[in-house]
């Protein structure tokens, strides 16, 4: 039993109410003297077969970028401040997305969209149909004023 839940689907079933919560756009975190800094957006494709360096803490991004990345070489971090300092004293690619919580701009590399289908994520807010008046309210709050590109 749960309150709330937060899935990447919606879920179409009579007991449960579903609503779009937010979207998250996945980017490449590019050196600025690497050919891919010029581009206004990328593909996975454009990138395969580089070495990335990813924070080992991605959620599913990370399965994301082994589907889209074969040939690339991984090196992934699991310490956050050692992943920082090796973003910022290596040439190696890294990810991003618009997520809030995640930092603006980093010092000598720029931020490149990746167009792919699979490198934006919507989210859904999940509430059975019998939670409290409390939990109902919240979800349609949040229906009611989710942003306009969910």
């Amino acid at each position: 039993a749960c309150d709330f839940a937060i899935t990447r689907h919606p879920i179409a079933l009579p007991t449960v109410r579903s609503v779009p919560l937010m979207a998250e756009d996945l980017s490449l975190r590019v050196p600025l003297d690497n050919p891919l800094a010029s581009r206004r957006s990328v593909s996975f494709s454009d990138f395969d077969g580089q070495t990335l360096l990813l924070f080992r803490a991605i959620g599913f991004w990370m399965d994301m970028v082994r589907e889209h990345s074969p040939n690339s070489r991984l090196v992934v971090q699991d310490d956050r401040v050692v992943f920082t300092q090796l973003m910022n004293s290596t040439d190696m690619l890294c990810f991003t997305t618009d997520a809030p919580e995640n930092e603006g701009d980093v010092p000598g590399r720029v931020t490149v969209p990746i167009v792919d289908a699979d490198a934006h994520a919507t989210y859904f807010l999940v509430a059975p149909m019998n939670a409290s008046q409390r939990v109902l309210d919240v979800v349609g709050w949040v229906e009611k004023n989710r942003p306009s590109d969910v």
